[in-house]
């Protein structure tokens, strides 16, 4: 991939799961909840949306890990995903740390469901772009095929 194409990628990944997070949030918090924590919390409030910016931005940086020259091969490609896949728990544990997220340091077992909650979000977020990606290049293909035939 080359570097227009991989931060491409990372504005996109970047809305997807800024956005996603944030829908998220409001679809747990009733409305009442959330006028609440606004009223009498704004600095939390406020506080939570800038931790899921700040995940969103260093997530979406990890794209940066597919930049290659050249193409890569499926292996290289899978080798790329899996250490993006490491990043993203990393970055995303160094936040519940910072963010003082006692949940997620409770034990043992709290740790690994944050994991694979990570993980499932990993994954969702690819497909949404693997989907994106399949909608546009079908749309091309279409377009071509227009212009070919008379």
């Amino acid at each position: 991939m080359d570097i227009k194409d991989v931060l491409q990628s990372s504005f996109r990944m970047f809305f997807t799961i800024f956005a996603g997070a944030s829908l998220a949030m409001i679809g747990v918090l009733t409305a009442f909840e959330l006028v609440f924590a606004v009223e009498f919390f704004p600095h939390y409030f406020i506080l939570t949306i800038m931790y899921l910016f700040v995940a969103a931005m260093g997530t979406a940086l990890t794209q940066l890990v597919f930049y290659a020259k050249k193409e890569l091969s499926s292996k290289q490609l899978f080798l790329r995903y899996c250490i993006q896949l490491i990043l993203v728990i990393g970055i995303m544990l160094v936040i519940a740390w910072a963010a003082e997220w006692r949940f997620v340091w409770f034990n043992s077992v709290t740790i690994f469901i944050f994991v694979a909650a990570v993980t499932a979000v990993f994954f969702v977020v690819h497909a949404i772009e693997l989907i994106q990606i399949k909608i546009i290049a079908n749309s091309l293909n279409k377009e071509l095929k227009r212009r070919d035939t008379p």
